[in-house]
């Protein structure tokens, strides 16, 4: 017997529509997707890739060719995301560049996703406010 937590995850998974990659190739998708999970735990469940995908077949966030040479060192050299933070700021390597081409795109598009929007800038959405008392803090 499913509980309602069982079905409501279950139902939606029937309800959303599949995605189809437009950048990069289903199993590039996969792979960018596993990678920026590591990153940014949560992204997959946000759908971070979807919108870092839109961005790339649009023109934005990075050139597609960019991220098949990050996806192509990552499933050859498996590197720990400790290591690759820690050399963020003065990267040598393919991979190391990646690290913060991934990075920088999925924080901009877990902003943009809904999950995002509530969970990490607290956006409430569809509240209806009686008032607005404006700015309440004091700018020097």
């Amino acid at each position: 017997m499913l509980d309602r937590r069982d079905f409501i995850a279950l139902s939606a998974l029937f309800a959303a529509p599949a995605y189809a990659a437009r950048a990069l190739t289903e199993t590039e998708f996969a792979a960018a997707e596993e990678f920026v999970e590591l990153i940014l735990p949560g992204s997959k469940a946000a759908r971070v890739m979807r919108y870092i995908d839109l961005g790339l077949a649009y023109g934005v966030g990075g050139d597609v060719a960019s991220w098949q040479r990050g996806l192509a060192a990552w499933s050859n050299q498996k590197v720990p995301m400790e290591q690759l933070a820690a050399n963020e700021l003065k990267p040598s390597t393919e991979l190391e560049r990646f690290f913060g081409l991934a990075k920088r795109a999925a924080i901009e598009a877990y902003a943009l996703s809904e999950e995002g929007q509530k969970e990490w800038l607290g956006y409430r959405g569809g509240v209806h406010l009686e008032s607005f008392p404006g700015c309440t803090e004091e700018h020097g």
